[in-house]
C-alpha cells in the first residue's frame, strides 16, 4: 500500500510539473530536445511531450495536441483577465512538497521514489530547490489558471479551443 502512495504521489507530481513547461517565468530548463510543434510562437518540445506522457496513456501526438490546447486556453485566460496570485501558487506548492516529504519518509522503496524524482529534476536542469520554489510554483499557477479559465467558459471550452485553433498561427515539425 504504502509503495503504490509513494508511486501515485511522484506520478502527480510529474503531472502537475509538465504544466510549468509553458511558462517564462521560472528557473530556466535546459530543454535543447527537439521542437515538435509551435503555437503564437511557444514551442512544444519532445521533452514537454514525454514528461507529459511519464503517466499517461496519451500518444505522442494526442499529447502534443493537449499541450497546444493548454497554451491557447493560457491565451485566453490573459484575454479573459482570469490570474492566479503567486501566494495562491505557493500555498499549492507548499502543500504538495509537504505531501511529497511526508510520503517520501513513509514510504517502503524511499530510496526508489527519492531517485525517480531526483532523475526528473536532474532531466530539467534545474536544482531541488529551483523546481519547488519555481518550478513547481508555476506549474501550479498554470494548473489553477487552466481551470478557472475551463470553468469560465464551461460548456463552450471545446467550441472555444476550436475558435483559438481556427486564429492560432500552430505549427507542426517532423
Amino acid at each position: 500500500m504504502k509503495k503504490k502512495i509513494s508511486t501515485l504521489l511522484v506520478a502527480l507530481i510529474f503531472v502537475i510539473g509538465i504544466t510549468a513547461c509553458s511558462s517564462q517565468k521560472m528557473a530556466t530548463i535546459k530543454d535543447t530536445s527537439k521542437v515538435l510543434a509551435t503555437v503564437e510562437g511557444k514551442n512544444i518540445t519532445q521533452q514537454m511531450v514525454d514528461m507529459a506522457r511519464t503517466n499517461s496513456t496519451f500518444t505522442e501526438k494526442q499529447m502534443i495536441e493537449k499541450l497546444l490546447d493548454d497554451e491557447l486556453i493560457l491565451l485566453k485566460a490573459k484575454e479573459l483577465k482570469i490570474t492566479v496570485t503567486d501566494k495562491e501558487a505557493k500555498a499549492e506548492a507548499k502543500k504538495q512538497r509537504n505531501l511529497y516529504e511526508d510520503t517520501l519518509q513513509k514510504a517502503d522503496n524511499k530510496d526508489e521514489v527519492k531517485a525517480t524524482m531526483d532523475d526528473f529534476i536532474k532531466k530539467l536542469g534545474i536544482t531541488e530547490e529551483e523546481y519547488w520554489n519555481s518550478y513547481v510554483v508555476q506549474a501550479y499557477k498554470n494548473a489553477l489558471i487552466l481551470g478557472k479559465t475551463r470553468e469560465k467558459l464551461g460548456t463552450d471550452t471545446e467550441k472555444t479551443l476550436k475558435e483559438l485553433r481556427a486564429k492560432a498561427k500552430i505549427n507542426y515539425y517532423n
